[in-house]
């Protein structure tokens, strides 16, 4: 994830010190970084990843950043479901989302948000087809960022830009009713 999806991502998820987060899908580990860093010092980050290479990559970008404290890394399958309850938020960075969803419903205590990273619309429309009957307030995003050269009598915007990332889906866990 690039850092105009992360902010964005910390900031809907509400990510400050003493929440509790769980991520599906570690991947290099800057994303881990970043809710790490917005959680830390009172809150906790534990991220599922099922490729060893990732997991290895994650850990040395958390030691260098000097956040490996706030994470637990877990080496295992998000679709199999999550060991923790009551949880703030969740982010899930995986193929297939919507395998994910009954358990981060699961994990999460009721009204928390919830977010998805997808690249192909593809993917959104199945994930926000699968959260209508556990979540509200479903919204997906596409952060498009582009620099504006300012110079005197030619300001324009940059030629370059980092375009599509990928889209974010969103929503809260409907409260149970129990």
């Amino acid at each position: 994830m690039y850092p105009k999806d992360i902010g964005f991502v910390l900031l809907k998820l509400g990510l400050s010190s003493g929440k509790t987060v769980i991520e599906a899908g570690t991947g290099s580990g800057a994303m881990t970084v970043a809710m790490a860093s917005a959680v830390k010092p009172d809150g906790h980050v534990y991220s599922y990843e099922i490729r060893p290479v990732f997991l290895q990559s994650a850990k040395r970008a958390l030691k260098r950043a000097g956040l490996d404290g706030y994470v637990t890394l877990k080496h295992g399958d998000a679709k199999a479901g999550f060991e923790e309850q009551e949880v703030d938020a969740a982010l899930i960075d995986l193929g297939e989302p919507w395998a994910v969803i009954p358990h981060v419903w699961d994990a999460l205590r009721g009204g928390a948000p919830m977010s998805s990273f997808s690249p192909t619309m593809n993917q959104v429309e199945r994930t926000v087809v699968n959260l209508r009957d556990r979540f509200v307030n479903i919204q997906s995003f596409e952060c498009l960022l582009r620099e504006i050269r300012a110079e005197e009598g030619k300001t324009r915007p940059a030629t370059v830009m980092i375009g599509h990332t990928g889209y974010l889906t969103f929503a809260n866990k409907i409260y149970s009713a129990e």
